[in-house]
C-alpha cells in the first residue's frame, strides 16, 4: 500500500482518539471497581493497598474525604466502615464502625488485622439515616510473620521450577526438531539476513539466547560456520528470545497446569519419538508458567512492602538497573527468567516501565557472559563470536540508554491502552508487563536492523583486534571443538565430533610432512611446520596428540551414543569411531614404526639412489593427497568424495608394486645405493602402503554410512 494513503487515516485516528480522551469525564479514582457514578461524593484519601502481618493494627488508617453536590467538603457528615469480605476463618479482627468528618472532610477508621492471611475488603459508606447514599472499598492484605521466609521460598522454588521447565521445553523441542537443524544450520551460507531467521528458529529450539550463542561459538570454532556468517544468527538469537518474553506477557499462567497434564498425558501414552517429543515440550511449556504463577504468588506481598519499593523507585536511574539487570543475569545464566521475574514485579505495580527498561538492558548485557565463558578454553574463531555478541548488546544499550523516557513512551504508545481507573489502587499498572514485553522486542529487533548491515566491519575488526594464536599451541593435547552440553543435539554433536576428528587428520598430515624428511633430506632436522622444535619432538608431540584426541573423540560419541538417536546417527557414530581409530592407526604406523625406520636409515650414512628417491618421494605424495581427500570427506560424509579415494586408493596400490620392481631391478643390477638401501626402501614402501590402506578404509565407512541412509 502506498505510504502517502495511510497518512490520512492516521491523522483522523489520532484526531478522532485525542478528541475522545479529551471529552471523556474521568472515572472517580476510588470506590466500587463494577459501579462508579461520576458525581461520587466519597473519594478514598489514604490507607487502601495497605498490607501488615495478621492480628496486628494497620500503620495508617482508612481515610476518605466525603462531598457535597457543589464539591465542598463538609464536616459532621457520619461516614460507616463495614468488613465485607475475609479470608476463610479469620478472627480477632476489630473495625472501627462509625466516624465522622473533621473540618477537611475526612473521617477514619483503624483496623485490627484478622488471625488469617489473605484479602480483607473494607466498605466506607456515607450514613444517611437507614441508608448508604454512597460507598468506597479499601482492600487491606494480611500477612503471615513469616512471609518473607515464604516468599523466599515461592521466589526460588518459582524460579527452579521456571529454569526445569525451559530445559525440558528445549530437550522436546529439540528432540522433534533437531533433525532439521543440520539443514538449517547449513543454509547459513547462503545468507547473513538468512542467520537471522535461523537464529530466531534455534533460539525457540533452545529456548536460550545464551545456548544458541554457546552452541556458535562450538560450531564456528569447529570451523562448520564462518565467524561472518555467525553474526546474523546472533541477532537472530537476540529476536528469538523475546519470544518467551511475549508468551510470559499474555497472562496464560492460570492455564498451565493443564499444559503439564496434557504434557504428561502425551508422553505416557505417545507410541514415537516424535510424539514422546511434542509432549515433553508440551509439558515444559506447563513448567515455564507455572513457574511464573508460584513467582507470581510469592510476589504479591511485595506490593505494600515499602523497602522494595522504594528500592525499585531508585532503579529509575540507568546505570543502577543496568548493573542490577546485568548482575542477576550473569548469576542465573538465563535472561528469560529474569525478564519473566520483572514483568512479575510490573503486574503487582511494584515496577514502572521507566524502572524496568534498565534492567531489560541490564540482562541483554548480562547473557553475554556465558557464551564469554564458553568461549575461554576455545580458539580464536569461538573468542571472536563471544566477543562480537557482547559488543551487539552494549552497542545496543548505548545507543538507548540516554533516551529512555522517550523510548518509553513510544512503547506505551505502540502497546495496548491500560484500562480506565477503576478504584483499585493497581489497576493502572495492568498495561506495563505487556509494555516490557514489548520494549524487550522492539530493543532486539533495532539491533537487528542497526547492526546486520556492519557484520562485514566487525568481522574484519574482529580479526584485527584478536590475533591468530601461535601455532605451536596447535599441538598441544587438548580437545577443540568437543562441548558436552550439545550432547543432548545430536547432528550437532556430530558435527563437533567429525571436526574433532578432522583435528586428528591434520596432526597425522604433519607427521605425513614430516616423517619422509630423514629419508630424503636426511640434512633437515627441524619440524616442517614449526621450525622452532626438532623434527622428532615435532613427531612425537602430535603422536601424543593424536592418542589423546582418539581417546576423547571415542568417549564423546560412546557418551552421545547413549542419547535417543535415529538410526542413521547410530550408523555415524559408529562410523566416526572406526574413521578415528584408522587415523589413530596411521599415526601409529609413523611413531612405532617410520620413526625407527628413518633412524635406521640415518645410520646407514647411504642415500638412496636418484630414481628410488624420485619414486619414494612420488609414493610419499600420493598418501599425502589421500589422507587430505579422507579429511575433506570427513567434513559433510561426502560418497563423491569417498568414491574418489577407493578409486585413487586401488590405482596407488598398484603405483606401489610398480615401485617395488622397478626397485628390485636395481637390486638386480648391482646398484649400489639400492643394495645398501634396500631393506629401508621395501619396508618404508610397505608401511606407505599400509597408510593408503587405511585411508581407503575411512573412505569406505563414509561410503558404507551413505549407503544405509538411501
Amino acid at each position: 500500500m502506498n505510504a502517502k494513503r495511510l497518512i490520512l487515516p492516521i491523522v483522523i485516528l489520532v484526531a478522532t482518539t485525542a478528541a475522545f480522551a479529551v471529552g471523556k469525564p474521568a472515572a472517580a479514582p476510588a470506590g466500587d471497581p463494577d459501579s462508579q457514578p461520576n458525581e461520587f461524593p466519597l473519594v478514598i484519601v489514604a490507607g487502601n493497598g495497605q498490607a501488615q502481618v495478621i492480628s496486628r493494627q494497620l500503620p495508617a488508617p482508612l481515610q476518605v474525604r466525603v462531598l457535597d453536590a457543589s464539591g465542598s467538603a463538609p464536616a459532621g457528615v457520619e461516614v460507616r466502615f463495614k468488613l465485607l469480605a475475609a479470608p476463610d476463618g479469620a478472627r480477632g479482627w476489630r473495625l472501627d464502625a462509625l466516624a465522622t468528618t473533621d473540618s477537611s472532610g475526612i473521617a477514619g477508621a483503624d483496623f485490627l488485622i484478622g488471625s488469617q492471611p489473605g484479602l480483607y475488603i473494607i466498605e466506607a459508606a456515607v450514613h444517611e439515616g437507614t441508608t448508604d447514599r454512597a460507598t468506597a472499598v479499601f482492600k487491606i492484605t494480611g500477612r503471615r510473620g513469616d512471609w518473607k521466609i515464604a516468599l523466599a521460598m515461592g521466589l526460588a522454588g518459582g524460579l527452579g521450577l521456571f529454569l526445569y521447565g525451559i530445559g525440558v521445553l528445549s530437550r522436546g523441542m529439540k528432540k522433534f526438531s533437531g533433525p532439521k537443524l543440520r539443514n538449517i544450520i547449513t543454509a547459513l551460507t547462503e545468507s547473513r539476513t538468512r542467520g537471522i531467521l535461523v537464529g530466531i528458529f534455534a533460539t525457540i529450539v533452545f529456548q536460550s539466547s545464551s545456548a544458541t550463542t554457546v552452541m556458535l561459538v562450538s560450531l564456528v570454532d569447529a570451523g562448520v560456520l564462518q565467524f561472518a556468517k555467525s553474526l546474523g544468527v546472533i541477532l537472530g538469537a537476540d529476536i528469538g528470545t523475546t519470544v518467551t518474553t511475549q508468551l510470559i506477557a499474555f497472562k496464560i499462567t492460570d492455564y498451565a497446569l493443564i499444559g503439564i497434564a496434557i504434557g504428561f498425558l502425551v508422553i505416557i501414552a505417545g507410541k514415537s519419538d516424535l510424539t514422546r517429543a511434542i509432549g515433553e515440550g508440551i509439558l515444559g511449556f506447563g513448567f515455564v508458567f507455572f513457574g511464573i504463577h508460584l513467582m507470581s504468588g510469592a510476589m504479591q506481598p511485595l506490593q505494600t512492602f515499602q523497602p522494595l519499593i522504594q528500592l525499585l523507585q531508585r532503579l529509575e536511574h540507568p546505570l543502577l538497573g543496568l548493573l542490577l539487570g546485568a548482575v542477576f543475569t550473569a548469576v542465573i545464566q538465563s535472561s528469560a527468567a529474569f525478564t519473566g521475574i520483572i514483568i512479575v514485579l510490573a503486574s503487582h505495580g511494584i515496577l514502572t516501565l521507566e524502572a524496568g527498561i534498565p534492567l531489560l538492558f541490564g540482562a541483554n548485557i548480562g547473557t553475554t557472559v556465558t557464551a564469554g565463558l564458553a568461549s575461554l578454553n576455545a580458539g580464536r574463531e569461538a573468542k571472536k563470536v563471544a566477543l562480537a555478541h557482547t559488543m551487539f548488546k552494549i552497542g545496543g544499550v548505548a545507543l538507548f540508554l540516554f533516551w529512555i523516557p522517550a523510548f518509553a513512551d513510544f512503547i506505551r504508545l505502540i502497546s495496548p491502552a491500560p484500562a480506565a481507573p477503576t478504584g483499585d489502587v493497581f489497576a493502572h499498572y495492568a498495561a506495563v508487563p505487556r509494555q516490557i514485553a514489548n520494549a524487550h522486542t522492539i530493543f532486539n529487533v533495532s539491533l537487528a536492523v542497526i547492526f546486520l548491515p556492519l557484520t562485514g566491519f566487525m568481522s574484519r575488526y574482529l580479526d584485527r583486534i584478536i590475533p591468530p594464536a601461535p601455532r605451536l599451541h596447535g599441538i598441544q593435547p587438548v580437545t577443540v571443538h568437543l562441548d558436552n552440553s550439545l550432547l543432548s543435539t545430536p547432528d550437532l554433536a556430530l558435527k563437533l565430533a567429525r571436526a574433532e576428528i578432522r583435528e586428528i587428520g591434520g596432526m597425522t598430515l604433519e607427521m605425513m610432512q614430516n616423517i619422509i624428511v630423514p629419508f630424503i633430506e636426511p640434512d633437515k632436522s627441524k619440524d616442517v611446520v614449526y621450525p622452532q622444535i626438532s623434527l622428532m619432538k615435532g613427531l612425537k608431540l602430535r603422536e601424543e596428540k593424536v592418542d589423546f584426541l582418539d581417546e576423547q573423540v571415542s568417549g564423546y560419541l560412546y557418551e552421545l551414543s547413549r542419547e535417543s538417536l535415529t538410526a542413521r546417527q547410530v550408523n555415524e557414530i559408529y562410523a566416526l569411531v572406526y574413521i578415528a581409530r584408522d587415523l589413530e592407526a596411521i599415526g601409529d604406523i609413523i611413531d612405532k614404526t617410520l620413526v625407527p625406520l628413518a633412524v635406521k636409515k640415518l645410520s646407514l650414512d647411504r642415500d638412496f639412489s636418484a630414481e628410488g628417491k624420485e619414486e619414494l618421494s612420488a609414493y610419499h605424495l600420493q598418501a599425502i593427497k589421500q589422507l587430505s581427500r579422507s579429511m575433506a570427506a570427513i567434513k559433510s560424509m561426502n560418497r563423491e568424495q569417498a568414491q574418489k579415494i577407493l578409486l585413487k586408493g586401488a590405482r596407488y596400490f598398484g603405483l606401489g608394486d610398480e615401485f617395488k620392481r622397478t626397485h628390485f631391478d636395481r637390486v638386480r643390477k648391482a646398484v649400489s645405493e639400492s643394495m645398501v638401501t634396500d631393506e629401508v626402501h621395501v619396508e618404508l614402501l610397505l608401511q606407505l602402503e599400509k597408510i593408503n590402506s587405511h585411508t581407503s578404509s575411512i573412505a569406505r565407512a563414509i561410503m558404507e554410512l551413505r549407503s544405509s541412509d538411501s
